[in-house]
């Protein structure tokens, strides 16, 4: 009887899998966003340290910026209809990254990159909730709401937290580079997470009940988005700050790398050119992380040849602030459907 109950248990979850909805599909979302989380695991038990951060900045972080650019600079389709913004765009940057550094000071321009940074990380994890939750059946206006309070809270209350003084990590990329938010705000933060946490679980149980349906895509990405930001802004143990780094880099910067390859593969497939053609569809992610490789490590043989030159190193740093800027408000265009409707056109074949 036991081994019976068994055998139907895993039978139904396994079901219950391929059923689900995912971000990609089943294959894709295990390989993209889990292999991702266990090779970030597996460096943060390895490191104890993050004392030697080139490696990750060349071959983890900074690469993916540069990827955004092939995508639409290197578009010829791109490139015209939105010519006015991406003209637009790295001229408004450059001009503000020139003001801050030279009128105000560095630390005025790190609290602008990091604060939009801490909104650029947020929306990505965000979206790979709401991909997953958006191809659900059967799903009322409140299980929309509660999905979107949760994802918000689990992402959104280590943030928040962690933004009082002497809670958690200090900054972004250096201590008090981000503003401080008032200690009374903790209670109402950590209620409104415990209260959407429950609710969803509620939701999950009563839909499993009524439909024996697990939503394995969108739970994933919750769990991911839990696991990573509770380790990287409240650092609960010692060696979660190393830990909270490669995730948030293997979670954010090559998931981001995916898509793209996708979309590319999309738009050729419709006819789409590019100035800097593309090789055959396999040959597309190495081609492309090859390619934007090259590229940081060209901007760190810069930042070496200029480094101790004063004003001519500056204004290499403030072209280098200008790309990463320009790059998190060209993804808010690009994947948009509201300004790009082509942008996640293939995600429509995936289930």
């Amino acid at each position: 009887m036991l081994i019976t109950y068994y055998a139907y248990l895993v039978s139904l979850i396994k079901k219950t899998f391929i059923e689900s909805s995912w971000v990609f599909s089943l294959k894709e979302d295990l390989y993209v966003f889990g292999g991702s989380l266990l090779v970030a695991l597996c460096f943060g038990y390895y490191f104890d340290s993050f004392n030697n951060f080139i490696f990750a900045y060349v071959l983890l972080d900074q690469c993916h910026i540069y990827s955004t650019y092939f995508y639409t600079y290197n578009s010829k389709r791109f490139s015209k209809e939105f010519k006015k913004i991406l003209i637009g765009i790295p001229l408004f940057f450059f001009i503000l990254s020139f003001v801050l550094i030279h009128y105000f000071g560095l630390q005025y321009l790190s609290f602008v990159l990091s604060a939009y940074s801490l909104i650029h990380f947020y929306k990505q994890q965000r979206a790979w909730f709401l991909i997953a939750s958006s191809k659900e059946i059967k799903k009322s206006n409140f299980e929309n709401i509660v999905d979107k309070a949760v994802i918000f809270f689990s992402i959104g209350g280590p943030i928040y937290i962690s933004l009082v003084e002497n809670v958690g990590r200090d900054g972004w990329r250096v201590a008090r580079d981000l503003f401080y938010l008032p200690d009374y705000i903790i209670p109402y933060v950590f209620n409104g997470w415990i209260i959407s946490i429950i609710l969803y679980f509620s939701l999950q149980v009563k839909q499993f009940y009524l439909y024996k349906s697990i939503s394995w895509g969108k739970h994933i990405q919750l769990l991911s988005s839990l696991l990573i930001w509770v380790a990287f802004r409240l650092e609960p143990f010692e060696k979660s700050k190393i830990y909270g780094l490669f995730l948030l880099f293997f979670s954010h910067s090559f998931p981001y790398y995916y898509p793209g390859i996708k979309y590319v593969r999309d738009r050729i497939s419709k006819g789409e050119k590019f100035y800097i053609p593309f090789p055959e569809s396999k040959l597309i992610p190495i081609f492309l992380y090859v390619l934007t490789v090259g590229v940081v490590c060209m901007e760190q043989m810069l930042r070496q040849a200029f480094h101790g030159l004063g004003n001519p190193y500056h204004i290499i740093g403030i072209i280098i602030h200008t790309s990463v800027l320009t790059h998190f408000t060209l993804d808010g265009i690009i994947w948009k459907k509201r300004f790009h409707p082509e942008g996640l056109e293939f995600l429509r074949s995936s289930k």
